[in-house]
Order: C-alpha cells, then structure tokens, then sequence
C-alpha cells in the first residue's frame, strides 16, 4: 500500500473509526476523567463531586485544573494501607533499621505496623478524632518493651487486638514484648494520620470494584492494542451480569443459546463466587503464590535450555 493509499484510507476509515484515545496507558486516566467531568451535566444532567483514587493521581488535578465544577478528593483505603507499608519499609533500609536486634524494624513488623493502621481506619469510620487516635495507639503499642509498657491508648477487653490488655484483663501474666520499633518512625505516623488525610479516608471506600473491572477489559484489551469498543462492552457486561451475559447476547441476536451453554455459564460463575469468598483464606494465598512461583521456574528453565536469545551487543561479541 503506498502512502497516498494509506492516507485515502485513513479519510474513509476516520468516520467510522471506534478509536477516541491517543497517547500512552499512563495519560488514560487522565482523559477519561477529563471526559467524564466535562460532559457530566450535559450528557446526564449530574455533577460528580467526589473523586476516589489514590494519592499520587493526576486526575483530580487535571479536572480541578479544567474548572468545570467544585470537586472533592477522596482516598482509597486500600492505597493510603499500602502507602503506609511502603513507607516503613522504605525507612527501614535507608536507616537500617533492620536486623536480628531486639528493636529491629523487620518486614514482618512493618506487616504488623500496617495491618494495625488498616485496623484502625476500618473501626473508626465516619469518626477521624477517634480514628488518629487508634492509630497513635497502634504506634505507642509497638513502642512499649517490657520495663515501659504504654499500652494506655490500646483497646481494652477480651476482644482486644492488644495482647497486653487482653491478658490483664483475663487475668493471666502478660506475655513478653517481643518487637519495638524504633523513634525513627514518627514522622511516617505523623504523615499519616494528618487531619486533611483522615478526612479523606473516613468513608471507608475502596477501588476494588473498580480494579476488578479494570482486570476485566484488561484481560480483553491490553493497553498497548486497540481493539475497538465491543471488548469494553463485553468486559462491562461480564463484570455486571456474569458469564450468563452470552446467552443474553445471543437471544438479542436471535440465536437461541444450548444447554452446554447454560451449563457452562452456570460453573463458571459457581467457580468464580466460590474463589471470590475463598481469596482472602491462607491456603488460597499460598496456593496463588505456589501456582506463580511455579510459573516463573518453568520460564527460567525454559530460558536456560534455550539459552542466550537475545541482547545488546551479543553478535558483535561472538564476532
């Protein structure tokens, strides 16, 4: 096809053309938003006053920028959680403050540090006084060692989280501390558990549901490919309908759908309800690292067999 070919077609195709987006995976967000924002009151008659994503989204400053309408920010708890994981681990190697010390900050006490944070946000919804003040006592609790306790702050009771409290008041000698963590991490507490920060999380909400249908277009249409609209729309049906959404597909087109169909709908969505209640259990999660682990060593021995195939200057050196 020579290029004034391509070009013709090109002016034929445009008008037809599904394509609406140009530029890289990253900048997507940013457009949708800018779209979404910006037809709201024309095409639904609605305004969007709430933004939930995370903390480092250009989004929100892209449609703030674009000045349609007041809009306020709101943070997902599951980001501002791991945020808060990614900074103790960060401080740990830069100071060191790792090792086999007793008041090392290891990576199985910034897990504990963070699902104490997390703890603290889901308990405290819609209450950010009471919210700050769990998470300073998860901190005074890792602080404490067995000649200075500072477990005042902990929740007290049978039920309690604190292992401290929880022995006094069944009346049985406190177990020894085992973990404190060092003054170092402060200002990571003090970063988050901030007024304006807490206010943003109170709500509770996640982006998982919009994770999950991200997984799903993604799954059809990877970033990197056009592909057209119908893919998103499957995606879409699929997330809200499930696998049955085929046989409404093809009643609308006036195909009767079969019974190995209805049956095959019918497992999958079983299949898939039945992983989603199990995937927080810890047999699921070692048997979902287990299968990826296996994955990674058949590529790696699949790449020893083959051998070098390709890399920066590899035939000039044989040369």
């Amino acid at each position: 096809m020579t290029d004034e070919e391509r070009e013709e077609w090109k002016r034929e195709h445009r008008p037809q053309c599904s394509k609406d987006y140009e530029g890289s995976s990253k900048g997507m967000e940013k457009e949708a938003a800018l779209q979404m924002w910006g037809r709201s009151i024309r095409k639904n008659r609605m305004r969007y006053t709430y933004m939930l994503s995370d903390g480092d989204s250009v989004a929100f400053k892209a449609v703030c920028d674009a000045n349609f309408y007041p809009v306020k920010k709101l943070e997902c708890i599951n980001h501002c959680d791991k945020r808060m994981g990614t900074a103790l681990r960060k401080k740990a190697k830069e100071e060191k403050l790792g090792g086999r010390r007793h008041s090392a900050l290891t990576a199985k006490t910034c897990n504990i540090l963070q699902s104490y944070y997390r703890n603290a946000i889901v308990k405290n919804l819609n209450k950010p006084e009471e919210m700050k003040e769990a998470i300073w006592a998860s901190f005074m609790h890792c602080m404490s060692t067995d000649d200075n306790p500072q477990h005042e702050k902990c929740p007290h009771g049978p039920d309690s989280w604190c292992f401290f409290n929880k022995a006094v008041v069944s009346g049985v000698p406190p177990p020894p501390h085992k973990q404190n963590v060092a003054e170092a991490i402060r200002p990571i507490y003090d970063r988050m558990s901030h007024n304006t920060l807490l206010e943003k999380i109170q709500h509770g909400r996640t982006q998982n549901a919009n994770e999950c249908v991200n997984g799903q277009i993604w799954a059809r249409c990877p970033k990197t490919i056009h592909v057209g609209a119908g893919c998103v729309n499957a995606a879409v049906s699929h997330f809200n309908q499930g696998c049955s959404h085929l046989s409404q597909v093809l009643g609308e087109l006036g195909v009767s759908p079969g019974v190995n169909l209805q049956q095959f709908e019918t497992r999958q969505d079983l299949t898939r309800c039945k992983r989603g209640d199990l995937f927080g259990q810890v047999e699921i999660k070692r048997a979902r690292r287990a299968k990826g682990q296996a994955k990674r060593t058949n590529v790696i021995q699949i790449e020893r067999q083959e051998g070098p195939t390709n890399g920066p200057g590899l035939l000039a050196d044989k040369e």
